[in-house]
């Protein structure tokens, strides 16, 4: 296991690198849901050269990239890569200046990328995903339940008109799933509900990181670690579950979390379920950072491993 001191973070854009003394303060949050993952960036007391550069990405509705890696000496890895929307120039006291970057993946294809063309009988749900591929620009392929797609059949021509954001969303939920965009990559993924994850499982314990006690909640097992770049969107953490602070009732008859309901079978539907063997399944990820201050956080909401994610788990955090 790699030490976790020394704080290391690495915001690229504009052509220049930026780390070392400099502060930054940053959240960025990804989902297994369909919107853009998004980044929020502020870095301190800039020389006016590199904040003009900075601010002159957002121009003409944005378009340049920004690429941030964080972790620790021994362990940094790159957690946000996005389209810059907006920068800001502003001062945080009558001394300090800051510029924040305000970016998020894959806005062009969310917002504005359209397919208009009709398949013939007999395509696949793998040719519907090529065909809404082929009209995002700049995506590519990602993970996808491939033999799902190609049993996927439709007896009649498909025609599709409209956002293609509409389209992925259908076909992902036509084999149980979630479409989603990758926070590093420009790739849009396709997870079923009950995908095993991937990778080994990052044990998250008082002695890798662990920050609390995770706790159950009724969108999933939520734990707080040092920052780790390698919990990502789909990864596998293994808790153990004796540490796990159970579910807090409410005492209102009729709540989804009453007494009575949580007695109900199918009750488990609608919370994190502790896992048998302690593997749980990263639903979503948001990393907060401050490079002189207390942040330096990853915060992951879980499910166990073969359970079925509801809508309410995979959208948690996004509005």
């Amino acid at each position: 296991m790699s030490r976790q001191w020394l704080r290391a973070w690495k915001l690229e854009a504009a052509g220049k690198t930026f780390s070392g003394d400099l502060r930054v303060v940053f959240v960025c949050k990804s989902w297994i849901v369909g919107v853009p993952n998004n980044g929020t960036f502020t870095l301190y007391n800039l020389n006016k050269d590199s904040a003009a550069s900075i601010q002159s990405l957002a121009k003409s509705g944005g378009g340049g990239t920004v690429t941030f890696s964080a972790g620790y000496r021994d362990n940094i890895g790159v957690i946000f890569s996005g389209k810059v929307i907006q920068v800001n120039l502003g001062k945080a006291n009558a001394t300090d200046t800051t510029t924040t970057i305000y970016a998020t993946s894959d806005d062009t294809t969310h917002n504005i990328a359209h397919v208009n063309t009709t398949l013939k009988a007999g395509s696949t749900g793998l040719d519907i995903y090529n065909t809404i591929l082929k009209a995002s620009p700049g995506m590519q392929a990602g993970n996808i339940p491939t033999q799902a797609l190609q049993a996927l059949k439709y007896p009649r021509s498909v025609t599709m008109f409209g956002p293609v954001r509409h389209f992925f969303r259908t076909l992902a939920t036509s084999v149980g799933g979630d479409f989603h965009y990758d926070a590093i990559n420009p790739q849009i993924h396709i997870t079923q509900k009950n995908d095993p994850g991937k990778g080994s499982p990052i044990v998250l314990n008082s002695d890798t990181g662990m920050v609390g006690l995770p706790a159950q909640t009724g969108s999933g097992i939520n734990v707080r670690c040092l920052l780790n770049p390698a919990i990502q969107k789909n990864s596998i953490v293994q808790i153990d579950q004796k540490s796990i602070q159970r579910i807090t009732p409410f005492l209102t008859i009729g709540s989804p979390t009453s007494l009575q309901n949580l007695n109900e079978p199918g009750f488990s539907q609608f919370r994190g379920d502790i896992s048998a063997d302690g593997t749980y399944r990263v639903l979503s990820v948001e990393d907060v950072g401050d490079s002189r201050g207390d942040p330096w956080f990853t915060q992951a909401n879980c499910l166990a491993v073969g359970g079925n994610a509801t809508e309410s788990q995979t959208r948690q955090g996004t509005v």
